[in-house]
């Protein structure tokens, strides 16, 4: 379900949020590094919502 090696916008459960590189997964929990240099495990069944975070700076969408 998840990109290794991307990052995501992830809100879990009691509106907490984090902005993180995913680095394991498997069918119960991810394993993400936050941008704040911590390593996370997350269950799934806590994940209220994720999206994938576009890397790019400075760019508009759909101009390459």
């Amino acid at each position: 379900m998840y990109n290794l090696g991307k990052k995501y916008k992830i809100e879990i459960e009691g509106r907490i949020f984090y902005t993180a590189i995913i680095l394991e997964e498997d069918k119960i929990q991810i394993k993400v590094k936050t941008i704040r240099d911590e390593e996370l495990i997350i269950t799934k069944t806590s994940i209220v919502q994720s999206k994938l975070m576009d890397d790019r700076i400075g760019e508009k969408y759909g101009t390459e």
